[in-house]
């Protein structure tokens, strides 16, 4: 026969369990509804709104710009560089024809049709959309999500892979809601999510460790 004291260490963690199951429910399915309709609390969203370039070569302008024999463009004063659907924007930016990468630095912010990044510093092909930008604070207004980097890598393969990361769904400065994890993968393509070393917060006081999280960033429902 189970004593009570065995029988109280039981209850709770069934309890435990339960919390945790309901809490990750609740999550889940406010982040659905935010997907299919916009709260109201997520109404301080910004869009993104830009024309893509037509050419197939990188657009360049600048209060000056200087070319560094063949080999460099070196831009200052209200940098913009445009390349179809990608558009860069800077204080300085230091640009390797050969390469075609530049490092900018000084009010970084870096736009896609869905996506917009702000940091410090960036070292970014346009072209082949890979890259990092430093001290990222991120936003992907479609799905009303946002969140901050140490560090922000843009890969070619539609994904983004954040280090020291937050990640949530909720208006920015009032999270019902937020996730941070030394390492968040989002793939717009699939349209998932992947974190590891994972604090589950509610308003702001952690509630959960998990070592690995999945979980979408779009219509689509996790299943198994």
């Amino acid at each position: 026969m189970k004593s009570a004291h065995s029988r109280s260490i039981v209850c709770s963690r069934l309890n435990i369990w339960v919390i945790l199951v309901l809490l990750i429910g609740i999550m889940f399915v406010t982040q659905k509804k935010a997907y299919t309709q916009p709260p109201e609390h997520c109404s301080a969203f910004p869009s993104i709104d830009f024309q893509p370039s037509t050419g197939n070569s990188i657009e360049f302008y600048a209060n000056k710009i200087s070319v560094n024999g063949r080999s460099e463009y070196e831009l200052d004063g209200n940098v913009e560089a445009y390349y179809t659907d990608k558009k860069l924007l800077s204080e300085h930016l230091l640009y390797s024809i050969g390469a075609d990468r530049g490092q900018a630095a000084g009010n970084i912010t870096y736009q896609e049709p869905d996506m917009s990044i702000t940091g410090q510093s960036a070292d970014l092909n346009l072209k082949s959309r890979q890259g990092i930008i430093t001290e990222a604070e991120y936003i992907i207004p479609q799905r009303y999500a946002h969140g901050f980097a140490g560090e922000a890598e843009l890969r070619n393969d539609n994904s983004m892979r954040l280090k020291n990361a937050s990640y949530s769904t909720c208006e920015p400065g009032n999270e019902s809601w937020m996730i941070s994890a030394r390492e968040i993968a989002i793939n717009n393509s699939k349209q998932q999510g992947f974190a590891k070393h994972v604090f589950f917060s509610v308003r702001e006081i952690p509630v959960f460790y998990f070592p690995f999280l999945s979980f979408p960033i779009g219509d689509q429902r996790k299943t198994g």
